[in-house]
């Protein structure tokens, strides 16, 4: 099953210092058309347009622009379809449903 992540400049760091590359990550989307058809510096993970989400219909969508998480979830609404879910990475991991409600939060401290 395919992964993707919405790409912003600030997650090639973590992506590359992850050591994240295309066999786990098997493409990124942005809305900007001059990155569309390139690859990640480092990783080198292709960008698409984010309708190749939709053809895709990958499990997780990996968002690296947290700070915007809000937006991208309501721009990606399309998870919906086929019950994907969002992984948030930073500041803290969170698993988030297809509606943006927090499903999971991976490391928070457990009773």
């Amino acid at each position: 099953m395919s992964s993707a992540q919405t790409h912003l400049a600030k997650g090639d760091t973590l992506l590359n210092f992850g050591g994240i590359r295309s066999d786990l990550l098997s493409f990124t989307v942005d809305l900007n058309t001059r990155k569309q058809g390139r690859c990640l510096p480092g990783s080198r993970i292709p960008i698409h347009a984010p309708q190749r989400v939709r053809a895709e219909r990958p499990n997780y969508l990996l968002l690296l622009p947290w700070n915007l998480k809000d937006e991208i979830v309501s721009q990606m609404s399309c998870l919906r379809d086929w019950d994907g879910r969002f992984v948030v990475p930073i500041p803290q991991l969170h698993i988030l449903s297809a509606d943006g409600a927090v499903i999971d939060d991976a490391f928070a401290s457990r009773p």
